[in-house]
C-alpha cells in the first residue's frame, strides 16, 4: 500500500457533489520485482476494519502483470479528479 498526497475534497460544479483528487502515486520496484498487478484500491483508513471505507476501485488491466526491479509504476489520476461524489 501506499498513501496519497495532496488530498483535497472540493465542492463539484453542482449542488450536492463533491470532487476528491489527490497527487499521482508512485511505486518504485526496488530489491526486486512487484508481481501481479492487476488492480488499485483506494481506502479511507481507519484504527480498526470498521473504520476503514472505500473509496473508489479500479481494474488497470485484464490480466496481471508484473513490474520489474528498478522499474516504476504512475497511476495517473484524470485531470479532474480521482471521483466526484454527488447527493441525488
Amino acid at each position: 500500500g501506499k498513501a496519497l498526497a495532496s488530498e483535497v475534497w472540493t465542492a463539484g460544479a453542482s449542488g450536492g457533489q463533491i470532487k476528491f483528487d489527490a497527487a499521482d502515486p508512485i511505486w518504485t520496484a526496488t530489491g526486486g520485482a512487484i508481481n501481479s498487478i492487476k488492480a488499485c484500491v483506494l481506502f479511507m483508513s481507519g484504527t480498526s476494519a470498521g473504520l476503514c471505507h472505500l473509496l473508489a476501485f479500479a481494474s488497470l488491466t485484464s490480466s496481471a502483470f508484473n513490474l520489474s526491479s528498478g522499474n516504476t509504476l504512475t497511476l495517473q489520476f484524470n485531470a479532474s479528479g480521482v471521483f466526484t461524489a454527488a447527493n441525488a
